[in-house]
């Protein structure tokens, strides 16, 4: 069982990517299977890895289960996970305790927020630990060395892409484009006398797309800002009227090869749970069944004037 799992971990912890891991637990099973448990970080976020090992199913094999958590979400995720999946009639690592775990990583009972937790685009308070399961869940979707649906806002300007590689990581491909978004707040215009009113705050992203599979026609109106409650928020006109110099989308279609660059803003409640997701809807997806592409802002959003605009 231990040679299993250190096999499985260590292959693991190779592909996914998670630093300074450190074992905190781990038990052969009266059954023959055996776990460990582990603490991590992925991307400044502190999580849990717990490792599984059914070595008795088939001879020589052995099935491996993992359950990836933020650490304060550990004792309800465990829960839901043992209640939602069923291995061989029984629940997921049902010889497991919970509680028991919890208790060894000293988060049983807690109620604070997950150590580590960065603020909310626009709040004062932090992200919860939900948000930071649904951003482990972009994360791990997001497949490394290509481009795919989801890729990743950039925040500031050190964060500009400067290598096909890191294009490949910060792009959404959608509907034979490839889209990468800069975003920033933005407070409005006194001399218009526009404002976002209170509670609320503009997101001005700067949108550049290239038709780089096929043919893309493109408007500010294929593009909207979800919260991670599936609140969706649609292009406003009056913050566009108070950004002084806005990019449009050509009126015709892109060939391929063609770059553009678009203006696109949302009136956001300043509290709407994060990560906000900029969702890539073109026209082209209608014919290929493609999902849209998401663009997932990962972090405290500054004004958008940090890019020297």
């Amino acid at each position: 069982m231990s040679t299993s799992l250190a096999e499985f971990t260590d292959g693991f912890f190779e592909e996914f990517g998670a630093v300074n891991v450190v074992e905190v637990a781990s038990e052969a099973l009266p059954s023959g299977n055996g776990y460990a448990l582990f603490t991590g970080e992925l991307m400044g976020m502190p999580l849990v890895i717990l490792a599984h090992a059914d070595v008795t199913t088939v001879p020589n094999e052995f099935r491996a289960q993992a359950l990836i958590t933020p650490v304060d979400d550990f004792e309800v995720m465990f829960a839901s996970v043992q209640q939602s999946f069923v291995i061989d009639n029984m629940g997921a690592m049902n010889e497991l305790n919970g509680v028991e775990l919890a208790a060894l990583l000293g988060t049983t009972g807690s109620d604070q927020q997950a150590a580590g937790a960065t603020a909310t685009p626009g709040a004062d308070t932090a992200t919860t630990p939900q948000d930071e399961a649904v951003l482990i869940d972009f994360i791990l979707s997001d497949a490394e060395g290509s481009c795919d649906a989801v890729g990743w806002v950039v925040t500031a300007p050190d964060q500009a892409p400067v290598s096909e590689e890191a294009v490949n990581y910060l792009a959404a491909c959608a509907g034979g484009g490839t889209f990468v978004a800069r975003c920033g707040t933005f407070a409005g215009s006194g001399e218009l006398g526009l404002d976002p009113g209170e509670g609320r705050m503009w997101v001005q992203c700067e949108i550049q797309a290239l038709a780089d599979s096929g043919p893309l026609t493109l408007t500010r109106d294929d593009f909207s800002l979800l919260d991670s409650a599936g609140m969706e928020y649609t292009l406003d006109s009056f913050a566009l009227l108070a950004i002084p110099e806005i990019d449009s989308f050509p009126n015709e279609e892109m060939p391929i090869g063609a770059t553009a660059e678009g203006t696109v803003a949302f009136s956001v409640p300043v509290n709407a749970p994060g990560p906000l997701v900029i969702q890539v809807n073109p026209e082209a997806l209608a014919a290929t069944g493609e999902g849209a592409g998401l663009l997932v802002i990962d972090g405290e959003l500054q004004p958008i004037d940090v890019f020297g605009q």
